[in-house]
Protein backbone atom coordinates (compact mmCIF):
# COMPACT_ATOMS: atom_id res chain seq x y z
CA UNK A 1 0.00 0.00 0.00
CA UNK A 2 2.73 2.32 0.66
CA UNK A 3 4.01 1.75 -2.91
CA UNK A 4 0.83 2.92 -4.14
CA UNK A 5 0.44 5.91 -1.88
CA UNK A 6 4.24 7.27 -3.23
CA UNK A 7 3.08 6.27 -6.97
CA UNK A 8 -0.28 8.32 -6.66
CA UNK A 9 1.72 11.55 -5.21
CA UNK A 10 3.36 12.91 -8.16
CA UNK A 11 0.64 11.77 -10.50
CA UNK A 12 -1.64 14.43 -8.07
CA UNK A 13 0.69 17.15 -8.04
CA UNK A 14 0.68 17.15 -11.62
CA UNK A 15 -3.18 17.12 -11.87
CA UNK A 16 -3.27 19.64 -9.55
CA UNK A 17 -0.80 21.93 -11.75
CA UNK A 18 -2.47 20.93 -14.62
CA UNK A 19 -6.02 21.37 -13.44
CA UNK A 20 -5.30 24.54 -11.84
CA UNK A 21 -4.46 26.11 -15.01
CA UNK A 22 -6.82 28.80 -15.32
CA UNK A 23 -5.21 31.21 -17.97
CA UNK A 24 -4.22 34.05 -17.63
CA UNK A 25 -5.35 35.59 -14.45
CA UNK A 26 -3.70 39.18 -13.17
CA UNK A 27 -5.37 42.02 -15.00
CA UNK A 28 -2.14 43.93 -16.16
CA UNK A 29 -1.35 40.75 -17.74
CA UNK A 30 -4.68 40.18 -19.15
CA UNK A 31 -4.41 43.87 -20.42
CA UNK A 32 -0.70 43.60 -22.08
CA UNK A 33 -1.63 39.98 -23.73
CA UNK A 34 -4.77 41.26 -25.32
CA UNK A 35 -3.48 43.90 -27.48
CA UNK A 36 -3.06 42.39 -30.75
CA UNK A 37 -4.80 40.28 -33.81
CA UNK A 38 -7.01 37.84 -32.54
CA UNK A 39 -9.09 35.44 -34.82
CA UNK A 40 -11.78 33.33 -34.18
CA UNK A 41 -11.51 29.15 -34.24
CA UNK A 42 -14.39 27.96 -36.61
CA UNK A 43 -16.10 24.86 -37.92
CA UNK A 44 -17.20 24.53 -41.40
CA UNK A 45 -20.50 27.02 -42.13
CA UNK A 46 -19.48 29.33 -39.28
CA UNK A 47 -18.77 32.57 -39.84
CA UNK A 48 -15.73 33.80 -39.05
CA UNK A 49 -14.78 36.97 -37.03
CA UNK A 50 -10.94 38.39 -37.03
CA UNK A 51 -10.17 41.66 -34.89
CA UNK A 52 -7.56 43.68 -33.88
CA UNK A 53 -7.21 44.36 -30.71
CA UNK A 54 -5.89 47.55 -28.51
CA UNK A 55 -6.16 48.08 -24.62
CA UNK A 56 -6.04 51.28 -22.61
CA UNK A 57 -6.50 50.94 -18.82
CA UNK A 58 -9.20 48.54 -19.16
CA UNK A 59 -11.09 49.93 -21.91
CA UNK A 60 -10.68 47.35 -24.86
CA UNK A 61 -11.30 48.76 -28.63
CA UNK A 62 -10.75 47.33 -31.96
CA UNK A 63 -11.74 46.95 -35.71
CA UNK A 64 -11.89 43.77 -37.59
CA UNK A 65 -13.73 41.90 -40.41
CA UNK A 66 -16.21 39.19 -40.54
CA UNK A 67 -16.61 36.61 -43.24
CA UNK A 68 -19.10 33.98 -43.92
CA UNK A 69 -19.03 30.59 -45.81
CA UNK A 70 -21.13 31.66 -48.58
CA UNK A 71 -21.35 35.80 -48.00
CA UNK A 72 -18.66 38.30 -48.02
CA UNK A 73 -18.82 39.64 -44.57
CA UNK A 74 -18.00 43.03 -43.50
CA UNK A 75 -16.39 45.19 -40.76
CA UNK A 76 -16.32 44.94 -36.81
CA UNK A 77 -15.83 47.50 -34.23
CA UNK A 78 -14.89 46.11 -30.79
CA UNK A 79 -15.95 47.68 -27.63
CA UNK A 80 -15.57 46.16 -23.99
CA UNK A 81 -13.62 45.95 -20.91
CA UNK A 82 -11.33 43.90 -18.41
CA UNK A 83 -12.30 42.56 -14.82
CA UNK A 84 -9.79 40.92 -12.92
CA UNK A 85 -9.05 38.39 -15.45
CA UNK A 86 -12.43 38.51 -17.11
CA UNK A 87 -12.74 39.65 -20.66
CA UNK A 88 -15.95 41.43 -21.80
CA UNK A 89 -16.36 42.32 -25.45
CA UNK A 90 -19.10 43.63 -28.03
CA UNK A 91 -18.79 42.77 -31.49
CA UNK A 92 -20.96 45.22 -33.42
CA UNK A 93 -21.02 43.93 -37.02
CA UNK A 94 -22.15 46.29 -39.80
CA UNK A 95 -24.83 43.92 -41.40
CA UNK A 96 -26.33 45.06 -37.69
CA UNK A 97 -25.73 42.08 -35.71
CA UNK A 98 -24.33 42.83 -32.43
CA UNK A 99 -22.13 39.97 -30.90
CA UNK A 100 -21.34 39.90 -27.20
CA UNK A 101 -18.82 38.06 -25.87
CA UNK A 102 -17.82 36.79 -22.20
CA UNK A 103 -14.36 35.23 -21.83
CA UNK A 104 -10.89 34.79 -20.44
CA UNK A 105 -7.36 34.32 -21.74
CA UNK A 106 -6.72 30.29 -21.43
CA UNK A 107 -3.03 31.66 -22.67
CA UNK A 108 -1.18 34.74 -24.23
CA UNK A 109 -2.40 32.97 -27.61
CA UNK A 110 -5.64 31.64 -26.74
CA UNK A 111 -9.08 33.55 -25.56
CA UNK A 112 -12.05 31.30 -25.19
CA UNK A 113 -15.68 32.27 -23.44
CA UNK A 114 -18.81 32.62 -24.92
CA UNK A 115 -21.01 34.69 -27.18
CA UNK A 116 -24.41 35.44 -25.34
CA UNK A 117 -27.38 34.79 -27.42
CA UNK A 118 -30.62 35.37 -26.62
CA UNK A 119 -31.55 31.65 -26.32
CA UNK A 120 -28.36 30.40 -24.76
CA UNK A 121 -24.37 30.86 -24.88
CA UNK A 122 -22.43 30.10 -27.53
CA UNK A 123 -18.97 28.39 -26.92
CA UNK A 124 -16.04 30.68 -28.65
CA UNK A 125 -12.17 30.44 -29.10
CA UNK A 126 -10.07 33.36 -30.51
CA UNK A 127 -6.46 32.35 -31.32
CA UNK A 128 -3.82 35.29 -31.90
CA UNK A 129 -2.93 35.48 -35.42
CA UNK A 130 0.61 34.56 -36.90
CA UNK A 131 1.63 33.16 -33.37
CA UNK A 132 1.95 29.15 -33.44
CA UNK A 133 -0.19 27.52 -31.13
CA UNK A 134 -0.02 27.99 -27.17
Amino acid sequence: MRVSCLLLTPAILCLACSSGSLGVTDQQQVEADLVGSWSQVVTAREEQQVMELTVSDTIVTGVGHWSGEAITGGNITVTGHITGSQVDLVLSRDDNTILPFSGHLASKNSLVGNFIGVDHPVSAQFKRVGVDPP
